[in-house]
């Protein structure tokens, strides 16, 4: 049995909140139904009985340093897991296979926790609530209905086809940064040189590799130390949902910025509903999923006040139009799916048109960052040559007119 806090609505509109024990986040869902609520979310408490100080720092708060698994190899996992139970291999057999060939930490851990599970003869959808950040609401969501069908190893494929996407698109963005990269390391690596030269004369000037290396190492090391320390304070910060609102909704009203981070965001929308959609998850969680496919949490919030509206036989349409988060593009293809009775290609290509836009538009920013890079790099080159030759014609001058004295 496990605990869950909810937010739910009235038939009045009044928001309540509570806490209540299910076995799943669907029997609490259901429990709270009976109740006569409209359910707004559902997240199981954090603190778990039975968890140890440090395994609940890890799976919460921690979650981020502890629990790092990336596209690449969630991809893997859940396409080896949907090849051993297409194989023919029960649940705890195909787990307990992948535990052993499974080289991140974290998923191994996951798999064996799942082949005990189903050694007992329990589902595997409550393992990947004590992993939040590895499996979000839209893995969970399709991993359930996948038990509850029997096409577990069907989901499993179709989750595994949604990670290659986010991998395909970091990729990408992994090249078009590459050369920025380039030219923000020789802006650390350039200042130095001047220091580490040696000598009195033009001719006897040499240079001290030695001296050189420590005061890079000095320099990356103040910045490293720097960036450390803020990526870790951010990162936690980011695990308080009120922080990440505000910050995602910062993104979104960025000059340029925020319209890449829009368009990412409606492309994995569109591809996570039309996954959910097509595996048969019911609307209106497969809309609470889909919010969390997203990435970013203002968009998700303003998405889940609307959801409830499905329950009164307002299409999917309607929340979009009323989260007033998507383009009018966007909904028109939605509403021709909903129309046509084939929402699931409308939403795969509206995914398709706005990751190809947001690849175009992050290309473009990529570009204009390394030239902008380079010219300050450039500049910062030309200065110290220019104080360096004067310098060392100063002093020159300055041998000279003692030589004469």
């Amino acid at each position: 049995m496990q605990t869950f806090s909810y937010e739910a609505r009235t038939e009045t509109g009044e928001v309540v909140r509570g806490r209540l024990d299910a076995e799943t986040e669907r029997g609490a869902v259901e429990k709270i139904r009976q109740m006569g609520y409209w359910v707004l979310r559902v997240k199981q408490a954090r603190r778990r009985e039975g968890l140890a100080w440090h395994q609940f720092l890890a799976r919460g708060y921690f979650s981020f340093i502890f629990h790092r698994v990336n596209a690449k190899a969630l991809a893997i996992w859940y396409r080896s897991f949907s090849d051993l139970l297409g194989a023919g291999m029960n649940l705890h057999e195909a787990a307990a296979t992948l535990a052993e060939r499974t080289s991140n930490r974290t998923l191994r851990q996951v798999t064996r926790e799942i082949a005990e599970q189903a050694m007992r003869g329990e589902p595997l959808s409550p393992v990947l609530d004590h992993y939040p950040s590895v499996f979000p609401l839209y893995a969970k969501a399709l991993v359930q209905t996948g038990e509850e069908t029997g096409l577990l190893n069907d989901t499993m494929e179709q989750l595994a086809a949604f990670h290659d996407s986010i991998y395909e698109i970091q990729m990408a963005y992994r090249t078009e940064t590459f050369y920025p990269k380039i030219v923000l390391a020789l802006f650390i690596l350039i200042p130095p040189i001047p220091q580490a030269v040696a000598g009195e004369t033009l001719g006897s000037l040499t240079f001290d590799w030695w001296k050189y290396l420590q005061l890079v190492a000095e320099r990356v090391g103040y910045w490293g130390v720097a960036l450390i320390a803020l990526w870790f304070a951010w990162r936690l910060l980011m695990q308080f949902p009120p922080v990440r609102q505000g910050w995602d909704r910062v993104k979104l009203i960025l000059p340029w910025v925020g319209g890449i981070v829009r368009r990412h965001s409606l492309a994995r929308w569109a591809r996570s509903m039309a996954m959910l959609i097509r595996a048969g998850v019911p609307l209106r969680r497969g809309l609470e999923a889909a919010a969390s496919a997203t990435g970013n949490e203002a968009m998700a919030a303003a998405m889940r006040v609307h959801i409830p509206r499905v329950q009164t036989g307002e299409p999917m349409s309607s929340v979009m139009v009323n989260s007033r988060e998507f383009p009018d593009q966007a909904i028109d293809m939605v509403l021709t799916g909903e129309r046509s009775g084939n929402i699931e290609r409308m939403l795969d290509k509206m995914a398709d048109y706005y990751e190809a836009e947001a690849a175009v538009a992050s290309k473009q920013t990529a570009v204009t960052a390394g030239v902008a890079f380079y010219l300050l790099v450039a500049f910062m080159v030309g200065l110290y040559v220019i104080s360096f030759w004067i310098g060392y014609f100063a002093g020159y001058d300055a041998a000279l007119s003692g030589a004469f004295e």
